[in-house]
């Protein structure tokens, strides 16, 4: 019935705690909680200094929705995040906060796995965190509207109060430019063409085909590990 400190080891939460009693997990502890779509409820605040993370255990592939009330990520914690699909609960994880308030102070670290094998379609969403209230703050290194990379997929994340924390899979921005060995040439002598595929994130791979307008000059040419 009293506050409640996960100061070691991992606490889940699969049923609810005391109406109105705080809870708050320490540095080098774990809080997690629900199976799939089956809530574990923190009836209180929650504050964060250790590790969260939605489920049964951390990093798995097994996803889960864990609801509290306001919570806030403190210096040092880390907000962690599984994907294996495009539903919360049963496809990725959810902290939900129905309409308390979010807080990151102190730039706390987010860390997404993805599951061996998903690979998220181009423009899927995912509100990792759920909330009708304020958000505040931004986690480690991610402003608003800031693309990063997990598991060599690339996703955007954005703050929106009213809304939560929401991931999106953009897909790779391409760019490609290409380059002549000489600058000018005379009929019969040979030029080297250099195309440079650029995208955010990974590295390009496939082939390449060479046009002087609609015809082709060759085809297949397969790009380098630098894109080129």
């Amino acid at each position: 019935t009293g506050a409640t400190t996960v100061s070691a080891g991992m606490l889940c939460v699969d049923g609810s705690t005391a109406s109105g009693s705080a809870v708050s997990v320490s540095t080098g502890a774990t809080l997690g909680g629900g199976v799939g779509t089956t809530f574990g409820t923190i009836n209180g605040t929650l504050g964060v200094t250790g590790t969260l993370s939605p489920g049964q255990s951390y990093g798995s592939t097994g996803t889960a929705i864990l609801k509290a009330g306001a919570t806030t990520f403190n210096a040092g914690s880390t907000f962690s995040v599984d994907l294996n699909g495009t539903t919360a609960g049963s496809g990725y994880d959810q902290l939900d906060l129905t309409s308390a308030n979010l807080t990151l102070t102190g730039s706390p670290t987010l860390s997404i796995s993805l599951a061996s094998g998903f690979t998220p379609t181009i423009n899927s969403t995912y509100t990792i965190i759920k909330t009708a209230g304020t958000v505040t703050g931004t986690f480690s290194g991610l402003a608003d509207g800031a693309t990063f990379l997990a598991s060599g997929t690339t996703f955007r994340i954005n703050y929106i109060s009213g809304t939560g924390v929401v991931l999106t899979a953009p897909g790779a921005t391409v760019s490609v430019a290409v380059a002549s060995s000489s600058s000018t040439t005379t009929y019969g002598s040979s030029v080297t063409f250099t195309a440079t595929v650029t995208t955010s994130g990974v590295t390009p791979t496939g082939t390449v085909t060479f046009l002087d307008g609609a015809t082709t000059m060759t085809s297949g040419v397969t790009l380098s590990g630098s894109g080129t």
